[in-house]
């Protein structure tokens, strides 16, 4: 049988004629080669002795001897040493060492190929569209396997002396088109864009859970039929890996409120792989799930699995975190270590594996909280660490100070060393507190010292509070369990009963431990110390709640605590009855006769001190420096009400003037006061604050401003105490003036309390404008006033006093 070409000339089948089924082929092929190759197109176009349909059949079935695709032929090369046997072996995929069976050198390649000059013309075409190659790969594919399975493998054979041939090599080894192919993005995935071969998977029981992951092979060319074809050119069958899947969680793990579906879609394809995986790529699914947050909780929590459980409730662990009740089914959590319910000994088993020393994310904080305070003891003694306030999983060993909630103070100001070294027990029940090892450690209360960061400054007298000290005399009879909590707690009741009541603005505190600072300054409202209570000026309901908390906190006695928010504001008839309705109380003492104890005899005014300088210093009396008659001051606080005026007078004080402008230098020697009888002083008619400005070299603009020539002003501001106020060119403050037509050299002056404030607060910022004894404006700044003061050349003594009826006292009328 033979055939007419598209040359017109007749050829046996065993000449390679190709049918063109589709027409699919005449853009792939040379036009001189489609002449003596192609099959005459009027074998399609006409059909008389049968149907298309028939005639398409029959060479379907083979029994045309014609072919759909150019034929691969068969192919010789000659190699001439063995060392290019070797490099030849390995080109093609061998691995393997060949065996020679003569001692000669020649080798001859059996192979496979098509024609050069349809690779020369499908290179041409792609360099105008490269997916011309997987028109061509396609076109080949639709060919019986028959077709190319001969074709796919090669040889090598030694020719001996004789002639004869013996293959030097028993393995597979690819043919030369099957590894052109390799380097050709010949294959399109499933969705239509081509890759190489090595690029793609087929779709098998083992990579199924790697679809939408990793590219597959395009459905039409995954068929059986061209299995060996794929496996032939390098399309993976086995996955390649989890690493793919794994790294679709650990994206999904960064958000805290991933869509449910994406991630119940890859824990589905990682159960796949698990079930038909190896066991390499099972491991490492472990491995990751043990030691990366992959698991998505039912609680919306990421974590490892060790930390996860199938099933849990309040019984096991409180606030456990479970696998999602949709996914629970899966063999994935059994192959990656998820236990089906929470246990002590997995608890420790997960403690165990906490980095130590290191702060612990927030979602292990609150699982471990939780296990401390079910299985504290055993953690403990097994695990040999805890939780401290830093939230860090530390050595018990290193732990110094504890903290619980019958002895809880403020720590969140406190430096991260003293969070290390303390013991977080607040989730542990009081029963457990007292018993050994959590009772051998210290609790931070006793250790902890808040001192002042600046002196107090007070603005009265102290207050009146004899429900604080009924309750403290009244507490100095109780009887506790213990000796020595019941000395402890006298000695606490005994300083609360002499308990000083003061308010002062702006209280600021550090916290010490064993004497070394542990903290940063805070601002306290309220601090209780050296029998002292300091508060801020709160309204008494918010006093109500935070005095009674802090003094308590001191006792570290739940119905203490509870005694003193019940005794706050309330009458001592009230205070003593409740007392003695709920604690045990030893008999009271009588109390001394003035006979029997001097001290006893003072009045309740005599028994306090008097209220802090306005320096802060503690309370102490003011005293008149010595030389100077002065009996008032004898009697008169300095501080004195927070209303009342300042007199300043200097008794042995230096010259001004030579203080003018002196804010850092050392004060001048002093000089003898000159009385006031014999003062040469004058009142000048020019204005004090225009004699100055004219000093400075300011220039009057108009009655309330003065220009300097650098641009700085000089301007009165009634807004505030200090009522003349200097600035910059740009406008910046750098000194506000209070000014008065007075030389203080020669007479007391009397100002504000609130002046002499500010000037104690920012002596830098603040500063007056007085007469020197010749009738000149001088300016003594607010620091130059503070030195006068400390080194005694400057006192202070309330000018006047405030009375008033104090409306929780009952005013008896004479009878």
């Amino acid at each position: 049988m033979r055939y007419v070409t598209q040359d017109n000339r007749l050829h046996a089948p065993d000449d390679g004629v190709v049918f063109d089924v589709d027409g699919a082929l005449q853009d792939l092929l040379p036009e001189a080669w489609q002449a003596g190759r192609l099959l005459h197109k009027g074998y399609s176009e006409k059909y008389q002795s049968c149907t298309a349909e028939e005639w398409k059949q029959w060479f379907s079935f083979g029994r045309s001897g014609l072919d759909g695709f150019p034929r691969l032929k068969a192919k010789r090369t000659s190699l001439f040493q063995r060392a290019a046997v070797v490099r030849e072996i390995e080109r093609r995929g061998g691995t393997g060492k060949p065996t020679y069976g003569y001692v000669t050198n020649q080798f001859i390649v059996e192979d496979w190929d098509f024609d050069e000059e349809l690779w020369r013309y499908w290179h041409f075409l792609a360099k105008e569209d490269e997916r011309v190659w997987g028109r061509v790969a396609e076109a080949l594919m639709r060919q019986a396997e028959s077709f190319w399975s001969k074709a796919m493998t090669a040889r090598i054979v030694q020719i001996a002396t004789t002639g004869t041939t013996r293959s030097v090599y028993y393995d597979t080894l690819q043919s030369d088109w099957i590894l052109k192919f390799r380097e050709l993005p010949c294959l399109p995935d499933t969705r239509g864009f081509f890759h190489k071969p090595a690029d793609l998977t087929r779709r098998t029981p083992e990579t199924e859970p790697l679809l939408d992951v990793e590219p597959f092979v395009g459905i039409r060319f995954d068929q059986e039929s061209t299995r060996p074809l794929l496996v032939a050119l390098g399309v993976r069958d086995t996955p390649t890996g989890p690493e793919h899947l794994i790294s679709r969680l650990r994206a999904l793990s960064k958000s805290a409120a991933p869509p449910i579906s994406e991630v119940e879609k890859w824990y589905r394809r990682l159960d796949q792989m698990v079930a038909h995986g190896s066991t390499v790529a099972v491991m490492n699914i472990r491995v990751a799930f043990g030691t990366e947050a992959l698991v998505f909780t039912e609680q919306g929590e990421w974590v490892t699995a060790r930390a996860v459980f199938l099933n849990a409730d309040e019984e096991d662990v409180p606030g456990a975190a479970t696998i999602r009740g949709a996914l629970r089914d899966l063999m994935l959590w059994s192959r990656v270590g998820v236990a089906e319910r929470p246990t002590a000994e997995l608890a420790i088993q997960w403690l165990s594996t906490l980095p130590s020393g290191e702060p612990l994310p927030p979602k292990d904080q609150k699982r471990v909280r939780a296990l401390l305070a079910r299985h504290a003891v055993r953690i403990w003694d097994e695990c040999q660490h805890w939780l401290s306030l830093g939230n860090e999983w530390v050595p018990v060993e290193e732990l110094r100070y504890s903290v619980a909630m019958r002895s809880l103070v403020a720590w969140e100001h406190l430096h991260d060393w003293v969070k290390r070294e303390t013991g977080d027990f607040r989730q542990l029940p009081v029963d457990l507190l007292d018993t050994v090892p959590f009772s051998n450690l210290p609790t931070l209360a006793e250790h902890i010292e808040d001192r002042f960061d600046r002196s107090p400054r007070l603005l009265s007298h102290p207050r009146f509070a004899p429900w604080m000290t009924s309750a403290g005399s009244t507490l100095t009879r109780i009887q506790l369990a213990t000796v020595e909590e019941t000395e402890r707690v006298r000695g606490l009741a005994e300083e609360l009963a002499n308990t000083r009541w003061f308010v002062s603005p702006g209280l600021q505190t550090v916290s010490y431990v064993k004497g070394v600072p542990a903290g940063v300054p805070r601002r306290t409202p309220v601090v209780w110390t050296d029998r002292t209570l300091y508060t801020e000026d709160l309204p008494t309901p918010k006093l109500a709640r935070l005095v009674p908390d802090v003094l308590g906190k001191t006792f570290m006695n739940a119905d203490i605590v509870a005694a003193l928010n019940y005794s706050f504001g309330r009458s001592v008839d009230d205070v003593v009855a409740y007392l003695e309705e709920n604690f045990s109380l030893a008999d009271e003492q009588p109390t001394p006769t003035p006979a029997d104890d001097d001290a006893h005899a003072a009045t309740p005014f005599q028994a306090q001190d008097a209220v802090a300088s306005e320096d802060g210093e503690p309370p102490e009396l003011s005293a008149e420096p010595s030389g100077l008659e002065n009996p008032e001051a004898d009697r008169v606080p300095a501080g004195g009400d927070s209303e009342l005026p300042a007199l300043l007078e200097t008794p042995t004080s230096p010259s001004l003037r030579d203080l003018e402008g002196d804010d850092d230098g050392d004060l001048p020697a002093p000089a003898p006061r000159r009385a006031t009888s014999n003062s040469q002083w004058r009142p000048n008619k020019q204005d004090i604050i225009e004699r100055f400005a004219t000093k400075a070299g300011f220039q009057r603009v108009d009655p309330h401003r003065f220009r300097h020539a650098d641009g700085s002003t000089l301007a009165k501001d009634n807004s505030g105490v200090f009522n003349w106020e200097r600035r910059t060119r740009s406008g910046e403050v750098v000194r506000y003036y209070w000014a008065k037509d007075h030389c203080l050299q020669d007479e007391a002056l009397q100002v504000e309390a609130a002046l002499w404030s500010l000037i104690d607060a920012q002596p830098d910022t603040h500063a007056l404008i007085l007469a020197d004894p010749q009738g000149g404006a001088i300016e003594v700044s607010g620091a130059a006033l503070k030195r006068m003061r400390e080194e005694g050349h400057l006192g202070i003594y309330p000018a006047t006093y405030r009375l008033a009826i104090r409306n929780d006292l009952e005013v008896a009328s004479p009878e």
